[in-house]
């Protein structure tokens, strides 16, 4: 991925939020319990 402008800002936030949902997803529930964090939320 380049970001020299073809994607749009929120193409671009969408791509970090879906990375962030599978790196927490694959953490154990304790942890994602404490990071407040629900599939989606983002």
């Amino acid at each position: 991925m380049r970001l020299d402008g073809s994607l749009s800002a929120a193409t671009v936030r969408d791509m970090i939020e879906d990375s962030y949902d599978l790196i927490v997803a694959s953490l154990p529930a304790a942890d994602r319990d404490a990071l407040g964090w629900s599939p989606g939320l983002l």
